[in-house]
């Protein structure tokens, strides 16, 4: 079947081809943060935010999945803002850019 599944926490590819992912968070004023794109458990690319005034991170990347294939965030190092009001600062999205 494949496609966002919320009881796992990730993207699972419906058909092989090339997909874009981005995904975007916000730091805590408490602390750092570190957030990466993971794929089937191996780290793709990473976000970083800073604890001064709620610091932004965002990445992008490109990637070749095989039907199946997990694509995920995964909070690596410190924490990120949630909204008391379930507002969303922290996004993950992704879209399939050529099927093969």
């Amino acid at each position: 079947m494949g496609g966002w599944s919320s009881s796992a926490g990730d993207f699972q590819a419906p058909c092989s081809g090339v997909y874009f992912f981005t995904f975007h968070a916000v730091s805590t004023q408490q602390g750092d943060f570190t957030v990466a794109l993971m794929k089937n458990g191996e780290y793709q690319v990473t976000a970083y935010g800073t604890k001064d005034d709620y610091q932004q991170g965002s990445n992008s990347a490109l990637l070749v999945l095989n039907k199946g294939d997990s694509v995920y965030l995964e909070l690596q190092q410190g924490e990120i803002y949630e909204h008391p009001f379930n507002e969303a600062y922290t996004t993950f999205t992704g879209f399939l850019v050529e099927p093969f």
